[in-house]
């Protein structure tokens, strides 16, 4: 039993179909195709990732809120209005405050409202205020893999004497050469990954928005994070604003002109508080600073934005503080499995082909789905109970390629390959005959 099943596994031919598959397989991954009509297709699902699945359909419902980050909108308030936010939560004691957005100039026709703001950012011990990272303009270098970034984008030199920086936008690894259009809010593209830490090309070390925070708030949480030493993490989220505190601008105002000081003690004292553009109010609905992000429920395709830039921010905090990192397998790892999935399914494809006959066609499309449907789910499930992330890529790719391409050469490389055999066999066997 041991010595067939052997046999069906490993012989020349299963050899041979599988250096046949990722011969061809490399080759049409390589063809530059470029059809117009497959465009809509290509587009719907080349932003798709396996792991949104689990994060919109999984992860979100099975996951506390983290209520040492406080959410809190800006909405439209002039700067003294946003200066009034300040000056109730930096009351009430929070560890670290966030500003995530820019004001880069002096505004001429309000000269009040800047006074009243600069004077209120004095008076916050911890604050951190969004910058971006990015290039003067005609200085990248396009034969440069990974360019340097040469300039920091900032609000008004006289806010930011109060407060540290952190940039914001999120570079990825397929946008660190475009970093003016890398905040992804408004494009088309998922937020799934940042950059932690970016180093300009005078040698300043730049944080990112999140990590400079968690760094004021629990700098050993953020040392052991960077100490990963990854260019881009992925974000584990936790899920969109309801998975924090949060309060509306007009919530705080009428709060403390109530006087919640128990309530509002409860929820900012000690805390991280974020504070963003969520909409008009938080009842709103804008697409201004969002995101695609994997909790979109509708993951294929997406119509609708989720989830504002200020929440993404809140889930690499929480990330970080809750020390609960994405990891990805190594490649050598990932190549293996992928060879594994490929040498079994040709192994399979090739004994349905020999036993089966006239059934090879219908039962090889169902051993495909199954197997297919099987490897998904080892991949979330993977993903779901060690947070890493696996690239079977390849092994789905040889799954798919097998059944047509096993016909290929039983039906034409086989039969060639043994009618120049018996060739050979007759010619030789002719000039002994002749001897």
């Amino acid at each position: 039993m041991f010595r067939k099943v052997f046999r069906n596994l490993f012989n020349r031919d299963n050899l041979f179909i599988m250096i046949f598959v990722l011969i061809l397989g490399a080759v049409i991954a390589n063809i530059p195709i470029n059809l117009e009509i497959l465009n809509p297709v290509e587009e719907t699902f080349s932003d798709f990732d396996i792991t949104d699945i689990y994060f919109s359909r999984i992860r979100a419902d099975n996951i506390e809120a983290d209520e040492r980050i406080v959410l809190i909108n800006i909405g439209n308030l002039p700067r003294e209005g946003i200066a009034e936010e300040l000056r109730i939560i930096n009351k009430y004691q929070p560890k670290v405050i966030g500003l995530d957005s820019f004001f880069r100039k002096l505004k001429k026709d309000n000269p009040a409202g800047d006074s009243l703001f600069l004077e209120t950012l004095k008076e916050v011990d911890n604050l951190v205020m969004v910058t971006q990272v990015s290039y003067k303009e005609g200085s990248l270098e396009p034969d440069k893999e990974t360019p340097t970034f040469d300039t920091l984008e900032t609000s008004y030199k006289g806010f930011m004497q109060h407060a540290e920086g952190g940039f914001a936008n999120l570079i990825t690894a397929s946008t660190r050469k475009h970093v003016l259009t890398s905040d992804l809010a408004g494009g088309l593209a998922t937020c799934r990954t940042f950059s932690p830490q970016e180093t300009l090309k005078d040698g300043t070390k730049e944080l990112a928005f999140g990590v400079k925070l968690t760094e004021l708030y629990d700098s050993t949480k953020a040392r052991k994070f960077l100490n990963r030493k990854k260019d881009v993490e992925y974000i584990n989220f936790r899920g969109n604003h309801e998975k924090f505190a949060m309060l509306d601008f007009m919530q705080l105002f009428e709060m403390e002109a109530a006087g919640a000081e128990e309530e509002l003690t409860r929820v900012l004292k000690d805390n991280i508080v974020l504070l963003g553009f969520m909409g008009a109010t938080i009842d709103s609905h804008s697409v201004i600073d969002k995101f695609y992000t994997p909790l979109n429920p509708k993951y294929i395709g997406k119509s609708e934005y989720d989830m504002y830039g200020v929440v993404v921010h809140a889930n690499i905090i929480s990330m970080i503080l809750n020390e609960d990192y994405i990891d990805e397998t190594p490649f050598w790892l990932d190549l293996s499995a992928s060879f594994l999935i490929a040498y079994l399914s040709v192994a399979l494809f090739s004994l349905l082909y020999r036993r089966m006959g006239f059934w090879f066609d219908g039962l090889s499309i169902l051993a495909q789905l199954l197997i297919t449907i099987l490897i998904l789910y080892l991949i979330i499930m993977v993903f779901d109970r060690y947070e890493t992330r696996v690239d079977w890529g390849l092994g789905i790719l040889a799954l798919i390629l097998s059944p047509n391409l096993l016909e290929i050469y039983f039906g034409l490389v086989k039969r060639l390959y043994l009618r120049t055999q018996r060739r050979l066999i007759k010619k030789e066997k002719k000039v002994i005959a002749q001897e």
